[in-house]
C-alpha cells in the first residue's frame, strides 16, 4: 500500500496488525483462518464518506459483493457497515435505497448485517424506513448510546455495542446514581434487554466479571475483539467456552479507523494528533 507521507507510513506500520489488508480477499483469508479455530468474524470495508452518488453506489456494490463472497466461500461472518458509507451524508433517500440493496442481498445469502449507529436519532430513523429490516442489527458506537436505545426498545433481538476506553472516566446518572457508562451494571442492563448482545472491544476486567456470572449470559453474550488481539488470551477464553468473535477491517482508507477505532487509546490519540496536524499543514 502506497502512503502519501512519512507520518502515514509510520502510523500504518503501528496499526497494521489490526487491519487485514487493502483487499476483500485479505479479509476473507483472515476470516477463514479464524473460522478454522472456531471463531466467527465481523468484516468492515474501510472507506471515507462518499463525496458523490457514484462513490456511494460503489461502496454499496462492494458490500453486496462481500456478502456474496462470504456465502460462496462458506465463511462464518457478518458484515459491519455505516450509513455514511452508503450516502447518508448526501441524501437520506440514497442511504435507505443502498442499505435496502445490501440487506436484500444479505438475506438471499444468509449473512447478517450490522449497521453502525453514529447519529442515534438520524440513523435509527433511516433504518425504520426500510421495507424489511430483517437480518439487520444496530451497532452502537458507545455504551451510553446502546443503553439509551435498550431502555426504549426492549426486548431487542440483536445489538452490538462498542466499549470505548475513553468513556471509563465519564460518569452518567443511571437510576439516580452516578455510574461509569461502561460499568458492569450498565452493560448488564443492556444484556438484559437484548436476546443477543455483542460487546466490541470490551475491557478484560468486564469480560472476566461477566464470564464469572455462572453462565448467566453464556448463550446471549458475545465478546468481539479487533484483529490483532492476543492469541493466547483468545485461546484461553475459547477453552472456557466463552463466545468470541473478531472484527476484521480491510481497505485503503484506514486513517479514520486509526483515529476512531484502533483498540489502543494512546494509538488513537497519536493518530489523531499526527494526521490532523498533517491535514492542517496541507491546507496552509
Amino acid at each position: 500500500m502506497k502512503q502519501s507521507s512519512f507520518v502515514e507510513r509510520v502510523i500504518y506500520r503501528l496499526i497494521r496488525k489490526h487491519i487485514s489488508g487493502p483487499t476483500m480477499g485479505s479479509a476473507l483469508a483472515r476470516a477463514k483462518q479464524l473460522n478454522s479455530k472456531g471463531i466467527p468474524v465481523s468484516i468492515n470495508f474501510m472507506s471515507r464518506p462518499p463525496q458523490d452518488r457514484a462513490k456511494a453506489n460503489y461502496i454499496t456494490t462492494t458490500y453486496m459483493q462481500l456478502v456474496r463472497e462470504i456465502a460462496r466461500l462458506g465463511v462464518k461472518a457478518s458484515v459491519h457497515l455505516q450509513l455514511q458509507q452508503l450516502g447518508s451524508n448526501l441524501s437520506d433517500e440514497l442511504a435507505v435505497e443502498n442499505l435496502q440493496s445490501v440487506i436484500d442481498a444479505s438475506r438471499k445469502c444468509g449473512v447478517f448485517v450490522w449497521c453502525e449507529v453514529l447519529d442515534p436519532a438520524k440513523d435509527t430513523t433511516l433504518v425504520s424506513r426500510l421495507s424489511d429490516p430483517k437480518g439487520l442489527g444496530f451497532a452502537f458506537s458507545s455504551v451510553v448510546h446502546g443503553m439509551n436505545y435498550a431502555k426504549r426498545h426492549r426486548p431487542i433481538k440483536e445489538l452490538k455495542v462498542m466499549c470505548k476506553p475513553e468513556e471509563q472516566d465519564v460518569a452518567e446518572k443511571v437510576e439516580g446514581k452516578a455510574k461509569k457508562p461502561d460499568s458492569l451494571e450498565s452493560i448488564e442492563a443492556i444484556a438484559q434487554a437484548s436476546r443477543n448482545l455483542v460487546l466490541l472491544s470490551p475491557k478484560e476486567s468486564i469480560v472476566e466479571k461477566l464470564v464469572k456470572k455462572n453462565g448467566k449470559y453464556r448463550k446471549s453474550l458475545i465478546f468481539e475483539f479487533q484483529l490483532g488481539y492476543g492469541e493466547k488470551k483468545l485461546n484461553k477464553m475459547l477453552k472456557k467456552g466463552t463466545r468470541i468473535s473478531i472484527y476484521i477491517p480491510f481497505g485503503k482508507d484506514w486513517a479514520s479507523y486509526a483515529m476512531n477505532n484502533v483498540p489502543e487509546g494512546y494509538m488513537r490519540m497519536l493518530a489523531n494528533s499526527l494526521l490532523t496536524g498533517q491535514k492542517e499543514d496541507k491546507s496552509v
